[in-house]
């Protein structure tokens, strides 16, 4: 042993065999992580699995603190505290839970979990649209960063109250995860870990109509001989298919869409397992549609045209006909469409006591592939969103209209003008110009809306509040830094019904929705657009404004341009534009000159504005040309148009700036619509 001080002893030479040196080595490269980075995440599961759940929460909390501090995350942590406090229903962790799971992706080290990332991705796959699951399908094969935070910002975006620190979206979501694990146990092949009932019911909640239909019985042979069916051995082998089938279960949502119900199928299909139906026909054997397989009738011959001996075999149909006819007789009072076909089954079964045997059989035969392609389709199912959720229900929905103005300021730094209007019930652009032009449609309430500024990783930057209040035609005016084109927008309105913002707001929907509180709430993503360039030597110009001029009584100040970006123009008024212009070059005289060109044209898909210049007989288009001078590299420019001969259309407007000292040009595009007065 070594020891301080004076009592040192004499250094050895110990010799040392190389095998040691390799073990010792070994060793000391083996416990320096372990003793360095230990996994919070296991140890929470081991208390977890000794039943100890509490405590796994703690383990849990501790490590988030601790990787926290070094600008680390742990989605393992983040997904398992949201999973095991909505299993245990513990509503007390649910705002923790919210946060553990946002910070679980949001660490610099989020490439080292890149198969719970993925994973986490593919749970969330069955609640995008067709357009963007695919995006994210890609995605999946790339950096783990991106899908972390494509999925951060997904359960951001969907958050209906992204101001409060619950996101009631995600949580409700692991509730319906856990809900179908302990309920949908048929089998575990969905991505959730329950049977397909529990992929829908992860999606949509709990349906409005849910049966049972047993399908095998004593009672078909009474159906049997209703049908008619004299053939034994036709018996036998349909009373064997039926007692084979496992049952059907049907379950019906009425609010996917505003009038029409959706109804959903689950059995054992005769080619797979147990799950989702396309439809009915899925659980029927084609082969009991085969020619040789079809029913027979003894000693009748329902063919006049075709002579036949007594007691000969008489074949008629196929035996899933009656299968199917049983089907969608039990199937009708759920939706409207299994109650056509099985007017259609019963029609074609008159048909085969009247028509010639070929023409009934292959008649009904045909009806089944056509049922089939038409599952295949299954227009109501395919189109239907892609996920509903209850806590919608419990608030009435704003519609936010706004406008996004790019600008540059005094100083030369990009800037970001947002408008924006809310009102309860929807809202749209023709709601503004009656609002701003003295119409009195807005009732008297209070809005709050709040801008919520986050960055590529979607962590918090900034958060603006404005009450713009009814005086102001209950508009917000934000005028925000846009240097950054990856900062991601989110724009809340919420109006309250007592008038008074600060009541309750800091509650879960739930509780204010069982308090019977009326709450409304909107929330809007903003596009991300380019900022401006700010580099002196490219000519710019901001984005155009086209609509009305902004009178005194709506406080002049609180906008950034003298004009109000209005979509909607009555037939009759003049359209007011305003632009400014940046980076204009001077002279030897000192002054900048430049043209500015405006085109107005119908708004037509498909259509070139070349081919429409060279038709104007057939287009009605209007073309000026104007040219300024400016003391400065800055010009602001406002023009009034004569519009009065154009008629009710949809029209883009096309501006281009000339810059005659440094021969740069810059194009701006907008668009507007001229209505009918109601004068």
């Amino acid at each position: 042993m070594f020891k301080g001080g004076n009592d040192i002893p004499m250094r050895t030479s110990i010799k040392i065999k190389p095998a040691l040196i390799l073990i010792v080595s070994a060793l000391i490269l083996f416990t320096k992580p372990v003793l360095s980075q230990t996994d919070h995440y296991l140890k929470g599961k081991e208390a977890l699995d000794n039943g100890a759940w509490v405590k796994a929460l703690n383990l849990w909390e501790y490590g988030k603190r601790t990787l926290e501090t070094k600008g680390l995350s742990d989605p393992r942590i983040g997904i398992s505290y949201v999973d095991l406090v909505t299993k245990e229903e513990k509503e007390f962790f649910y705002e923790k839970a919210s946060d553990f799971y946002i910070w679980g992706f949001s660490g610099t080290n989020i490439g080292d979990f890149r198969d719970t990332v993925i994973e986490e991705a593919k749970r969330i796959l069955p609640l995008l649209e067709e357009e963007e699951k695919n995006r994210w399908k890609r995605l999946l094969n790339g950096d783990t960063e991106d899908i972390a935070n494509e999925i951060t910002g997904f359960w951001i975006r969907t958050d209906l109250t992204p101001t409060s620190e619950l996101n009631e979206r995600l949580l409700e979501h692991w509730e319906r995860i856990n809900y179908s694990r302990k309920h949908f146990t048929a089998n575990d092949y969905s991505i959730y870990g329950c049977d397909d009932r529990g992929l829908l019911y992860v999606k949509y909640g709990e349906p409005h109509l849910a049966r049972n239909i047993r399908l095998a019985g004593s009672s078909n042979i009474e159906d049997f001989a209703a049908w008619d069916i004299e053939d034994q051995a036709v018996i036998e082998d349909l009373q064997t298919e039926l007692r084979g089938m496992s049952g059907l279960v049907v379950w019906v949502y009425k609010d996917l869409y505003r009038d029409r119900t959706v109804p959903y199928l689950f059995g054992r299909a005769s080619y797979g397992s147990w799950g989702l139906l396309k439809g009915p026909e899925d659980l029927i054997d084609n082969r009991f549609f085969r020619k040789s397989n079809m029913s027979a009738r003894v000693g009748r011959d329902p063919d006049p045209n075709v002579a036949r001996k007594a007691g000969a075999r008489t074949f008629t149909s196929y035996p899933g006909f009656y299968i199917l006819l049983r089907l969608y007789d039990r199937l009708q009072v759920f939706d409207s469409q299994f109650a056509e076909r099985f007017n259609d089954l019963l029609s074609l079964e008159a048909q085969m006591q009247s028509e010639a045997i070929a023409a009934a059989a292959a008649a009904n035969r045909n009806l089944y592939f056509h049922y089939e392609a038409q599952n295949q389709e299954n227009v109501l199912q395919r189109y239907a969103p892609q996920e509903k959720s209850d806590i919608e229900d419990m608030v009435v929905e704003i519609d936010i209209l706004t406008r996004q103005i790019r600008l540059l300021d005094d100083q030369n730094r990009a800037k970001l003008a947002v408008l924006a209007v809310s009102t309860p019930g929807v809202a749209d652009s023709a709601m503004i110009e009656a609002v701003t032009s003295g119409g009195n449609i807005i009732p008297e309430f209070k809005v709050k809306h709040t801008l919520m500024i986050r960055d590529k990783n979607w962590k918090e930057v900034e958060r603006l509040e404005d009450i713009p209040g009814s005086g102001l035609d209950n508009t917000s005016v934000y005028l925000i830094d846009h240097g950054d084109s990856t900062y991601n927008y989110i724009l809340n309105s919420e109006i309250n019904d007592d008038g008074d913002m600060d009541v309750h707001d800091d509650l879960p929907l739930s509780e204010r929705f069982e308090m019977g509180e009326l709450v409304y709430l909107g929330k809007k993503a903003l596009d991300k657009v380019t900022p401006l360039k700010e580099e002196f030597s490219a000519l710019e110009i901001s984005d155009l404004v086209t609509g009305m001029v902004i009178t005194e009584d709506l406080e002049t100040g609180r906008y950034p341009f003298p004009v109000l970006p209005v979509d909607n123009i009555v037939q009759g008024d003049n359209l007011q534009t305003y632009l400014e212009v940046y980076h204009l070059v001077l002279g030897s005289d000192q002054k900048a000159k430049y043209n500015i060109s405006y085109i107005i044209a119908p708004y037509r898909k498909g259509t070139s504005l070349d081919e429409m210049l060279k038709n104007t007989s057939i287009y009605n288009i209007i073309s000026q040309e104007y040219t300024f001078s400016s003391p400065t590299s800055t010009a602001k420019e406002m023009i009034e148009f004569d519009i009065s001969d154009l008629k009710p259309d949809e029209y883009t407007f096309i501006v281009e700036i000339h810059d005659l000292n440094s021969d740069q040009k810059k194009t701006r595009t907008g668009r507007f619509k001229i209505i009918e007065s109601d004068k």
